[in-house]
């Protein structure tokens, strides 16, 4: 559910943006979305990695497996610091399902 929030405001931003067809248009929206210091000078392609990369961190939970007894913790919230953890099923082994 979140995922597809996160991909509708990303494509909500990204048609903002084409839409601002003038360079003064252009420098408002992005002053508007990430704040006076951001570069307005900046291609398209480089905002649009900007615009996805704020949509969807804000709403990104970590998850982690301890290596030792396979414990998984997972962010209860997107930038909090709070977590719920689960055992494995299989005692305390590690599974390392996790790693890449």
């Amino acid at each position: 559910m979140a995922n597809e929030h996160s991909q509708e405001d990303f494509r909500n931003l990204v048609s903002a943006l084409l839409q601002t067809v003038n360079e003064v248009e252009r420098s408002k929206f992005l002053t508007k979305l990430f704040g006076e210091l951001y570069p307005t000078d900046l291609h398209d392609s480089e905002v649009i990695d900007d615009i996805r990369d704020k949509v969807f961190s804000s709403r990104a939970k970590s998850v982690a497996e301890c290596n030792k007894c396979g414990r998984i913790w997972i962010q209860l919230t997107a930038g909090g610091q709070d977590y719920a953890s689960f055992a494995p099923d299989s005692g305390d082994e590690c599974l390392g399902i996790l790693k890449f």
